[in-house]
C-alpha cells in the first residue's frame, strides 16, 4: 500500500485517483482496477488536473460496480490503492437506491429469537459479536447477510435478553466495531449495546389533560436533586422522590415542584451523553450537550447503572409520576452534532454521510462543537424522525426541545412538527432559532428568520429576554434591559410583551418562547446583580420579581429556568455545563430564604392560567385586545381586555411612585400604601 495514492468514489460513473507529486511527480500513464482474484482491468482515464501538490486523475467506472463490493486500484508503478466510498454517499442516485424505509434497523427482540439489522451499504461484510449478558465474556460471531437497500441482518436463534452486542464493519479496507446506532439500552459508559425484551420494560401510560396556556420549567435530573439527601440523588428516581424537606421543614424535589403550578417539565439531556462516567457521576459534571448514544437514556441517571433495564424502566416511571400529577415532558435534544464523529456509531457505519460535509471533504462545524449533524440525507432525517417517535411511543414525551435547531433543517423540522402532533395534537415543538454557520443555504435552515416556513414551531425569544433584562453575553453583564433599569427601551418592551421580536420574523405569538434565563448563560439574578451592582440586595430581589412578571404575563409561551423563582445563583459565572454540583445542584435551602419571590411566581403562574387574555393566537386578536399606556417616569401600563375578562398591569421598573390604576388589585410584587404603586414592583389589577 501507498499512501501517496488515494481513489474515492464520488459518482456512480467514475473515479477519482489523487496523486502526489512527491510520487513520481503524480504522473501517470495507467491504472487498472483489480477485483480479487479477477484479472487486473484496465481503467480509462478521462481527465487530468494538476494542483499545487497532486495530480487528479478521472477514471470511467469499471463494468459491473456495485455499492458494497471491495478492490484496489494498482497504478503503472505497481502501487495499491484501496478505494474509499466518499461523495457517491451523499448522491441522489445513492439515495434512491439505498433509502430504507422500514421500521425495524436495529435489535428487535422475540422469546426464541433476536433480528438484528443494521443499514451500511457500502460495508463489504458486516459481522455481528454477541456477549454473554453484560461481562462481554465468550462471544459468538455472526455473519450478516446483505439484504435490500444495503440493509444487513441476521436472525439469531434464542432467548438474547439482556446480552451484549456490537456489530464489526469491514468498509475501505478498515474494520469498525460500532454500537448500533438504534440501540434502545447500553453496558455502561457506551461498552456494548443491549438486547431489550419491551415486556420488563412495560409501565402503564397516563393521559395528560391538553394545555392551551403552556408554562415550560426548565431543570436538569442531576441539579434537580443533587443536592438533596434522602433520596437517590442527581437520579430518575431522585426527581420523583416524594416527602423530601429542607432544614426548616419546607418542601423541596418532587413535592417543591407539585406546588408551583407549571404545565411542562423540559428535561436537559436525558439520552446517553458521554462525558460523565456513569460509575463514578460524581467526578465530573457535565450538561451532556455531548450526545453518545440518541436513543438510550443516561446511565448515570439510573438507580443502577450497571443494570441495563434500570435506566430504561426508571425514565418511564419518571414520566409516568410526571404526568401523574398533570405536568407534561419536554425532552431536550441535541440532533445537531454529536460528541466525536468519528467515535460516532454513525460515522463507523457510513462515513460521510451523516454529518453535513462538502464535496473537498470538510466538515461543516456551524455548532462549534466539531461536527453538523446532516438532516437533509435522507436516511439521517429518518434517524432524528425514527427517534422522535420511539421517544414518544415508549417513553410517551409530550413535547421537544431543539438544541441549536438553526442547524437543522426546515423540511426535517416540518415533518418532526407534524409527527408529534399526530400522536399529541398539543405536544410542544419549539428549539433554539439562532443563524447557525452550517454549511447549508440560509433558507433551508431551521431558524427563527425562516419561522414563517415554520408556523407550527416555537423559537426561544432573545429579544425578550435582552430587552428585559439586557444582553446576556459574558461581555455585557452590565447591560441593562428595560426591567432592570433602562426605560429607553420601553415602546421595545411593548412589542415583546406582544410575544414578537425585533424584526416581524414571527407569524404567531405562540412561535414566541418568553425567558430572561435558561442554562445557558449568567441566571437572571447574577445578571441583575451585575448591571444593578449599586442598588443592593433588597431591590435585587424586585427586580428578580419584575423580570419573572414579565414572563409571566407576556403573550406567548412563557419558559421559566428552575430556581430562577428562587433568586437562582451560580456566583456571577456565565458558563457552568461542566462546573462542579456545587455551582448547578438546586439549593433548595436558598428557596426558603426567598421564599416570597416564589410565592409571587407561584400568584402570577395561577393568574396565567386562570386568564385566558395571556394567550392569543394572534396578532390580530392581541392588536384588538391589548393597549398599552407608557407613563410619564417610564413606568408600563398594560392593558387586556375581551369583555369576558379585564386586566390591567403596571410595569414600575423607576425608583419612583405611580398613582394606583383603577380595579381591584389581583397581585402586587410590593405592598401598595397610600393609594401608589411602589417603585420597583409590578401590579396586576382586574374591573371584573
Amino acid at each position: 500500500m501507498n499512501d501517496s495514492i488515494q481513489t474515492y468514489i464520488d459518482a456512480y460513473d467514475h473515479l477519482r485517483i489523487e496523486v502526489a507529486k512527491f510520487f513520481y511527480g503524480g504522473e501517470c500513464n495507467e491504472f487498472y482496477v483489480s477485483k480479487g482474484n479477477l484479472p487486473l482491468e484496465k481503467l480509462k482515464i478521462i481527465n487530468k488536473e494538476y494542483r499545487d501538490d497532486r495530480v487528479i486523475y478521472t477514471a470511467k467506472m469499471f463494468p459491473g460496480f456495485k455499492v458494497g463490493s471491495y478492490f484496489y486500484v494498482v497504478d503503472e508503478h505497481g502501487y495499491r490503492s484501496h478505494v474509499k466510498y466518499r461523495n457517491i454517499v451523499r448522491t441522489k442516485e445513492f439515495n434512491d437506491e439505498y433509502y430504507y424505509a422500514g421500521d425495524d434497523l436495529g435489535a428487535t427482540y422475540h422469546e426464541d429469537h433476536t433480528v438484528f439489522k443494521i443499514w451500511a451499504p457500502t460495508a463489504s461484510q458486516v459481522l455481528l459479536e454477541v456477549f454473554d449478558k453484560v461481562n462481554r465474556s465468550e462471544p459468538d460471531i455472526y455473519y450478516m447477510k446483505r439484504s435490500e437497500h444495503g440493509v444487513y441482518v441476521s436472525d439469531i436463534k434464542g432467548n438474547l435478553d439482556g446480552m451484549s452486542y456490537v456489530y464489526i464493519i469491514n468498509r475501505d479496507n478498515e474494520v469498525m466495531v460500532t454500537s448500533d446506532p438504534y440501540a434502545k439500552s447500553s453496558g455502561i459508559n457506551q461498552h456494548g449495546s443491549i438486547v431489550i425484551n419491551p415486556k420488563k420494560t412495560a409501565v402503564t401510560k397516563i393521559p395528560v389533560e391538553p394545555v392551551t396556556t403552556p408554562i415550560i420549567y426548565e431543570t436538569s435530573v442531576r441539579d434537580f436533586s443533587s443536592g438533596l439527601t434522602d433520596c437517590a440523588r442527581a437520579t430518575f428516581k431522585g426527581l420523583v422522590t416524594e416527602g423530601l424537606r429542607t432544614s426548616k421543614g419546607e418542601v423541596a424535589g418532587f413535592d417543591y415542584l407539585k406546588t408551583l403550578g407549571i404545565t411542562h417539565l423540559q428535561l436537559m439531556s436525558i439520552y446517553d451523553f458521554y462525558t460523565v462516567d456513569e460509575e463514578n457521576k460524581f467526578t465530573i459534571y457535565n450538561w451532556g450537550y455531548d450526545p453518545s448514544q440518541y436513543n438510550v437514556p443516561e446511565g448515570s441517571y439510573a438507580s443502577n447503572p450497571l443494570d441495563p433495564y434500570s435506566r430504561v424502566v426508571d425514565l418511564k416511571r419518571m414520566v409516568q409520576k410526571l404526568h401523574a400529577e398533570g405536568i407534561q415532558v419536554v425532552m431536550d435534544v441535541v440532533y445537531n452534532h454529536m460528541y466525536d464523529r468519528r467515535k460516532s456509531a454513525f460515522e463507523k457505519t457510513l462515513p460521510n454521510y451523516f454529518f453535513r460535509i462538502n464535496e473537498r471533504g470538510e466538515v461543516s462545524n456551524g455548532s462549534f462543537c466539531g461536527n453538523d449533524f446532516d438532516s437533509t440525507m435522507p436516511m439521517a432525517r429518518k434517524y432524528i424522525l425514527d427517534s422522535i417517535k420511539y421517544w414518544m411511543e415508549e417513553y410517551d414525551i409530550d413535547g421537544f426541545r431543539f438544541d441549536l435547531m438553526g442547524i437543522l433543517d426546515v423540511e426535517t423540522m416540518n415533518l418532526i412538527e407534524k409527527l408529534v402532533h399526530e400522536r399529541k395534537p398539543h405536544g410542544l415543538v419549539y428549539g433554539e432559532g439562532w443563524n447557525m454557520p452550517t454549511m447549508l443555504e440560509d433558507k433551508q435552515k431551521a431558524h427563527m428568520f425562516n419561522a414563517v416556513s415554520m408556523p407550527n414551531v416555537g423559537f426561544f425569544n432573545d429579544a425578550f429576554r435582552d430587552i428585559t433584562k439586557g444582553k446576556s453575553g459574558e461581555s455585557e453583564g452590565y447591560a441593562k434591559g428595560y426591567l432592570t433599569g433602562d426605560v429607553g427601551q420601553i415602546d421595545n418592551m411593548k412589542r415583546v410583551l406582544c410575544g414578537n421580536h425585533y424584526t416581524t420574523c414571527f407569524i404567531s405569538p405562540r412561535q414566541s418562547i418568553n425567558y430572561v434565563e435558561c442554562h445557558d448563560n449568567a441566571t437572571a439574578y447574577d445578571k441583575i446583580q451585575m448591571c444593578c451592582y449599586g442598588e443592593g440586595e433588597e431591590n435585587f430581589r424586585k427586580r428578580a420579581k419584575l423580570l419573572l412578571a414579565g414572563v409571566l404575563l407576556a403573550q406567548g409561551i412563557a419558559f421559566i429556568h428552575s430556581g430562577e423563582e428562587f433568586c437562582r445563583t451560580k456566583g456571577l459565572r456565565h458558563n457552568t455545563y461542566n462546573a462542579k454540583d456545587e455551582i448547578n445542584k438546586l439549593d433548595y435551602e436558598r428557596k426558603d430564604e426567598y421564599l416570597e419571590v416564589v410565592e409571587f411566581t407561584k400568584k402570577l403562574i395561577a393568574i396565567r392560567k386562570e386568564y385566558p387574555l395571556f394567550s392569543y393566537r394572534t396578532y390580530e386578536d392581541i392588536a384588538e385586545h391589548i393597549a398599552f399606556e407608557s407613563l410619564p417616569n417610564g413606568a408600563l401600563k398594560y392593558s387586556l381586555e375581551d369583555g369576558d375578562y379585564n386586566l390591567t398591569i403596571c410595569f414600575n421598573p423607576t425608583f419612583g411612585f405611580i398613582p394606583l390604576m383603577e380595579g381591584e388589585v389581583v397581585v402586587s410584587s410590593e405592598p401598595i400604601e397610600k393609594e401608589m404603586i411602589a417603585p420597583l414592583s409590578v401590579v396586576v389589577l382586574t374591573n371584573k
